[in-house]
Order: structure tokens, then sequence, then C-alpha cells
């Protein structure tokens, strides 16, 4: 148990540095590690709802993508009101953040519907 904490744990590590540096290929490598690690001695009852370390770290990259495209339509809120193809671009963002909300499916993506619906 002890041993799959502290992986976990350099994991996670890895995981925030990719999330902060943008690095995509060492974002994917802490996701595939982590999607390695044993289960831990829980019943499936127990264990039952409980995300594990994969499923909590693709909600957090949801996320932070959802944050990157609610930005990018604020910044594109000007161009949509001038023309069609702005207005499309930010139909097309917003659409993005929506998606990764609800891929989150957590207090992270609901601070991210409320961000949209501000932007309407």
């Amino acid at each position: 148990q002890e041993a799959i904490a502290a992986c976990s744990r350099h994991i996670q590590a890895i995981f925030d540095h990719a999330l902060a540096s943008g690095n995509e290929r060492e974002r994917q490598s802490a996701l595939w590690l982590a999607g390695r690690l044993p289960h831990s001695h829980m019943d499936d009852e127990t264990r039952a709802g409980r995300p594990d370390l994969q499923d909590t770290l693709r909600r957090r990259w949801d996320a932070a993508k959802m944050d990157e495209a609610l930005d990018r339509s604020a910044g594109l809120l000007g161009e949509a009101s001038q023309s069609t193809a702005g207005l499309e671009a930010f139909m097309d963002s917003l659409e993005l953040a929506e998606f990764h909300a609800q891929q989150a499916a957590d207090a992270e993506g609901a601070a991210g519907r409320a961000r949209a619906e501000e932007l309407l």
C-alpha cells in the first residue's frame, strides 16, 4: 500500500508538471502510468463510486482544457459580434468548453458552466 501511495504521489507530480508546462506527451504518460497502478485492496463494493487515480487525473485535465476553451471564448467575444465567422469560432469554443465540463463532472465543471453562462 505504501509503495502504491508513493507511486501515486510521483505520478501526480509528473501530471502537475505536465499541466503547468503544457507538455502533452508527459501528461499522457502520467495518465498511462496511473492506469497501470494496482487497485487498492478495497473490495468492489467499497471502491464503487470512488474514482481511481487515472480518472481523477483525467478529470483534472478536462477541467484545465475547459478553462482554456473558456479563455479562448472570452477572447473571441468581440469577433463574435462582428462577423459570422467570429460567431462560429466563439460557439465552437463554447461547445468544446461544455464537452470538457461534462467530462470533468465535478465542482470545476459546474464552475465552468457558470463561467460560460456569463459569456452568453
